[in-house]
């Protein structure tokens, strides 16, 4: 399987950023986690066909993580029709939202033309027989729900950290260090990094790629590098990782 990073920022842009997106192609099929960037124009440039996303999952509903699955579900009721991805957000709330914008910008009510959309809920709530997805609260959003994803396919474990609380990521996924992962992705926007050495020295695994990133934290990923025993990368736009 392969991921395909298409915006590694933090909650705004930046020059050379824009905000979180994340592609996982396994088996020739697409799911998408996160969507900071207009997903329509993002699959189209790395030259994807629309038609294999299956589904699409949103850690939370902060605009830099919701707002460009706009775009998709506008195209998706007008221009092509034919695409019907599973769409799971992290309050469904989020569908009567899109909803009215697109009764203001098409004149007419477009619910029945959406794509189906449910709501994550904590535990295993995804599986299609090719990728598994268990979802884990976290406290970047005390009081709503904001998950952490872990998932298991082609018999590999990849774990997405989502946004986490701003108390050193104690809220950090416990399988990310309680069983051998293949890939670990953490978010670089809520605390010091080097400031984390008691979740990030215990993790097991094979790799750990730093995402959604503050400039600030950019060094602070060179120095994580010498600070534990598996490789860390950093992540850019358009990155690509065989799993």
């Amino acid at each position: 399987m392969k991921l395909t990073f298409l915006g590694t920022s933090h909650g705004v842009p930046e020059k050379h950023r824009k905000c979180t997106s994340v592609l996982l192609t396994v088996q020739g099929k697409h799911y998408i986690f996160d969507a900071g960037v207009p997903l329509y124009t993002a699959v189209k440039r790395v030259g994807l066909d629309l038609h294999d996303i299956q589904a699409i999952f949103l850690t939370h509903m902060h605009g830099d993580h919701a707002t460009g699955l706009i775009e998709f579900v506008d195209l998706a009721t007008w221009y092509d029709k034919t695409l019907r991805p599973e769409i799971y957000l992290a309050e469904i709330a989020g569908f009567e939202g899109m909803a009215a914008w697109l009764q203001v910008t098409h004149g007419e009510d477009k619910r029945g033309e959406m794509p189906p959309m449910k709501e994550v809920s904590e535990g295993a709530f995804y599986d299609d027989g090719r990728v598994r997805i268990t979802a884990i609260n976290n406290e970047h959003l005390p009081n709503r729900p904001s998950y952490s994803f872990v998932i298991d396919a082609e018999g590999k474990r990849l774990v997405l950290t989502g946004d986490m609380g701003h108390d050193h990521y104690s809220d950090f996924p416990r399988p990310a260090y309680e069983s051998e992962c293949d890939l670990v992705v953490t978010e670089a926007a809520h605390c010091r990094l080097t400031d984390c050495m008691d979740v990030f020295g215990k993790l097991t695994t094979k790799k750990l790629i730093v995402s959604h990133i503050v400039p600030w934290n950019e060094p602070e990923a060179e120095k994580l590098k010498e600070m534990v025993s598996y490789p860390v990368e950093t992540a850019f736009d358009g990155m690509s990782v065989e799993i």
